[in-house]
C-alpha cells in the first residue's frame, strides 16, 4: 500500500527559498492530486504551490504546466 504519496505544498512569500508555508492537500492518486494542484496553484495565483510525488517535484506554479497526467 502506498498510502498518500502525493502532496500539495504552498510555499511563504519570497518562493521555495522561504519554505513550506503549509501542506494544502495529500492524495493516493496522482490525477486527483494534479487536481488539486490546478485548483490551489488557481486559488493562489501570485503564490509558489508545488505538486510532489513524495521527495519529487512534479509541479510548480511558476512553471511551465505539467502534460496531462495518465
Amino acid at each position: 500500500m502506498e498510502g498518500n504519496r502525493y502532496w500539495v505544498a504552498l510555499f511563504n512569500e519570497g518562493g521555495e527559498r522561504a519554505g513550506v508555508q503549509r501542506e494544502l492537500v495529500r492524495c493516493s492518486q496522482r490525477e486527483e492530486a494534479y487536481l488539486k494542484y490546478k485548483e490551489y496553484a488557481e486559488f493562489y495565483p501570485n503564490r509558489l504551490v508545488m505538486l510532489c510525488d513524495r521527495a519529487t517535484v512534479l509541479a510548480r506554479s511558476d512553471r511551465t504546466p505539467m502534460r496531462r497526467v495518465a
